[in-house]
């Protein structure tokens, strides 16, 4: 058989698991397993399984995944996504359309410390849609932008889905996270500019009110959902209504506690981020150490809520490190699989192939990159975002490198495409989290909403291609 028909065989039989529902890491394995069979016979294949999987998950800054994902969990169960969120709400209050800015400023908060799209949508959205209707936002509006929102957390490190495409493209890891930084507060801003002018007249709420009277800080815990490509956690939360005034304070009653602003909250929140972010930034920490030294410090936090919160403190760490565990396995899972799929790619030498043939085109470089960027539009409305870069990465990066463009660059805007997908009509996932944890809000309501973010996201996308220096400038500056 040929190479193309044995690759076109390949590819044709990863598709037909996918669509039976067979679980990605065994269409993966499946698919590339019988790559290699039809192109080294049984021997060939057996001898390549047995390497592959421990060449694919032995190395050094594969630690990095268990360590986010970990404090991604401890977060999102310590109940800080709500604090942050109320304190946002405090402070950006009096600003026109405040509520919804404080939403974004939220989402990005949790963004920063748990790097999972899913788990800031649902946790967030819980409080937020409501809150934002009250302050005169509509449901579709308010629940379209923490669904955009919630995409942030791809680009503000710690991110899984960086660390994952740097360990498959070889590009540095430490250079990626440091990347999405610029580009995360820039879309986050371009949300809260449009929302101050769309939405002037929303500062005029409830008098004197504050999210501190509708939240009652307490999260049950993080569901993995395994379909999500990122630290993908579902996490509910526990809200308790009180009627109460604005600034009501006596200890140890519920209604004072949760009229309370969290001051503590936010300075938790940035400590973590400078802590996993500045240690690399400065070189003082290695990028597995700062990850390592975030993840102890976010237990220190988590404990220390806990307690204040008057929750059980082993019963948290169980749950957190339960569901740490079924998400790492589940991104191991896919790593394994997708190694099988990459040692088929190498031996068929599709790669290099495919990145000579795009380099002979008649065609503009940036032309090329452009509609490679879009492909990943469709293909993230059915595909989460690891299995499209351990599918892609390969093939993509070789691609855009021979033709002279930076592969931090360009690994920046393919996440970030790879997000916009999560929030892209008829099959954004994260316009379902969100329509799932919004009472009364429908699919199509929210895909309305979400419309203005998506033509936003695009726009810092072409941002971000004309000036690519906005993406660079950090790692550059670091000489990481």
């Amino acid at each position: 058989m040929s190479i193309l028909l044995i690759t076109t065989v390949v590819l044709a039989t990863f598709l037909l698991f996918a669509i039976l529902g067979t679980p990605l890491a065994y269409s993966l394995l499946l698919s590339g397993t019988l790559g290699l069979i039809l192109l080294d016979g049984v021997e060939g294949a057996a001898f390549e399984l047995a390497s592959a999987p421990y060449s694919t998950a032995a190395s050094y800054f594969l630690l990095l995944i268990p360590v986010y994902v970990l404090i991604g969990m401890l977060v999102a169960n310590g109940g800080l996504a709500e604090k942050v969120y109320r304190v946002a709400n405090h402070v950006l209050r009096r600003v026109p359309g405040g509520v919804g800015v404080a939403t974004v400023v939220a989402c990005a908060g949790f963004a920063a410390v748990t790097g999972s799209s899913i788990a800031t949508v649902a946790t967030i959205g819980r409080v937020a849609v409501k809150e934002m209707q009250e302050f005169g936002i509509r449901a579709a509006t308010a629940a379209g932008l923490v669904a955009a929102a919630g995409t942030l957390g791809a680009l503000i490190p710690p991110s899984v889905v960086l660390v994952l495409y740097g360990f498959i493209s070889g590009e540095s890891i430490g250079k990626l996270l440091l990347a999405g930084i610029i580009p995360g507060i820039f879309v986050a801003l371009v949300y809260a500019i449009y929302l101050m002018i769309a939405e002037r007249g929303s500062a005029d709420g409830p008098a004197g009110r504050t999210v501190g009277a509708e939240v009652h800080s307490g999260m049950a815990g993080a569901a993995s959902a395994g379909s999500t490509g990122s630290l993908s956690s579902a996490v509910a939360g526990q809200l308790d209504s009180s009627e109460s005034g604005s600034d009501r304070s006596s200890e140890g009653d519920v209604g004072s506690q949760a009229d309370r602003i969290p001051w503590e909250a936010a300075l938790y929140v940035l400590l973590i981020f400078g802590v996993v972010v500045g240690g690399m930034y400065s070189g003082f920490f290695t990028v597995v150490e700062s990850g390592a030294i975030g993840t102890v410090l976010a237990l220190g936090i988590t404990i220390v809520e806990a307690k204040r919160d008057g929750r059980s403190v082993p019963g948290l760490l169980r749950d957190s490190l339960a569901e740490s565990m079924s998400v790492m396995s589940m991104v191991f899972g896919l790593l394994l699989g997708g190694g099988v799929l990459a040692a088929f790619f190498v031996f068929t030498r599709l790669p290099n192939d495919l990145s000579n043939w795009a380099t002979g085109l008649d065609i503009s470089p940036l032309l090329l990159v452009i509609l490679l960027l879009l492909i990943l539009i469709p293909l993230g409305m059915v595909l989460e975002p690891m299995s499209i870069i351990l599918i892609l990465v390969p093939i993509y990066h070789p691609i855009v490198t021979a033709l002279g463009y930076d592969g931090i660059w360009f690994a920046i805007l393919f996440v970030r495409m790879i997000e916009v997908a999560m929030i892209t009509p008829p099959i954004g996932l994260n316009v379902f989290v969100i329509s799932g944890v919004a009472k009364g809000v429908s699919v199509e309501q929210v895909f309305r909403g979400v419309f203005p973010f998506l033509l936003l996201d695009l726009l810092c996308v072409g941002i971000f291609i004309a000036f690519p220096e906005i993406i660079t400038f950090l790692p550059d500056a670091a000489g990481a």
